[in-house]
């Protein structure tokens, strides 16, 4: 098996499906469903408590075993790309910020065509985290 990175046949990154499964925060969706379930639809509240809760886990989560900081870009994108996702699908959050004059339906649509370019395109741009030795 090729290293990470290493091209594939197709002139491909080899790590492009397993950055984009990692970067996709799909530990976040069962609590934000939990939250829907309970609210009725989704809040601010539930929105907020998720990523904050998906920050923490991929924080922890990305710390490398040998120390230094964890992998931020890669939490900024799952914080980014479960806001998008969780407009896309339910926008009622935004109700809760008190902003007028927004057209929902817009918004959705929005979130889920820029929700969907985002994370394609995102494990082409976020790097590996550097070895612990490499972090100042």
């Amino acid at each position: 098996m090729a290293p990470p990175g290493t091209p594939t046949g197709g002139g491909g990154d080899a790590s492009y499906y397993n950055k984009l499964i990692t970067l996709f925060p799909a530990e976040a969706l069962t609590l934000y469903g939990t939250g829907v379930a309970v609210f009725g639809r989704s809040t601010l509240a539930a929105l907020l408590v998720c990523l904050a809760v998906l920050v923490l886990l991929r924080s922890v989560a990305t710390e490398p075993p040998q120390g230094g900081r964890p992998h931020f870009e890669a939490v900024i994108v799952a914080a980014v790309s479960f806001v998008l996702w969780t407009t896309a699908t339910d926008p009622a959050w935004i109700v809760d910020t008190r902003i007028r004059n927004l057209d929902l339906a817009e918004v959705r649509k929005w979130a889920a065509f820029l929700g969907g370019a985002f994370v394609l395109l995102a494990p082409v741009f976020i790097q590996p985290p550097r070895p612990a030795s490499a972090n100042p």
